[in-house]
């Protein structure tokens, strides 16, 4: 009586294997996402945040076990997963170095040359065109920061990424 039917037998065996090939296309597909977000990384331009230690503007320092805080870059160890160094704590270093953003940094001269890494949606106040949104860093490669009074960095461009984040994907 508790023997199995062939037919029995055989639907438990398709079962069986329709659960294994739904396993198999699930873990297909996520192997696929996580291929296509590496893709996605390495097309995107990595930022150099050493523009950051000249201008002396002031940048996020954080990582992953301690809290962020609000400080001037001073030189940057790329050999090092903490690479970052403070201008408050020196040989104290910081995993991830981030711009302030929504920030404004003002300056009653302007600036000699870009003070910010490229990569990076800013808005700006000229003093000869008033408020302007510019995607990109390159066009103001050559723009005479001289007459930029007051501007704040908004985010970072899709197609840009920081070093930390194509090493722990």
């Amino acid at each position: 009586m508790n023997e199995l039917t062939e037919l029995e037998k055989l639907a438990i065996e398709i079962s069986e294997m329709t659960s294994f090939n739904n396993r198999l296309c699930v873990n297909a597909v996520e192997e696929i996402a996580r291929i296509g977000q590496e893709i996605s990384k390495s097309h995107c331009k990595v930022i150099d945040m050493s523009p950051m230690i000249e201008s002396g503007l002031l940048c996020n320092m954080g990582g992953d076990k301690k809290s962020a805080c609000a400080r001037r870059l001073i030189s940057i160890n790329n050999n090092e997963p903490f690479r970052y160094v403070d201008h408050v704590t020196p040989g104290a270093y910081w995993e991830k170095c981030t711009p302030l953003f929504n920030h404004w940094y003002a300056s009653p001269t302007g600036w000699d040359k870009c003070p910010i890494p490229e990569g990076f949606e800013i808005e700006y106040l000229d003093v000869d065109s008033g408020i302007d949104i510019s995607k990109s860093y390159k066009p103001w490669y050559n723009y005479d920061w001289n007459d930029v009074r007051i501007f704040r960095i908004t985010r970072k461009l899709d197609d840009y990424t920081y070093p930390w984040e194509m090493k722990n994907d």
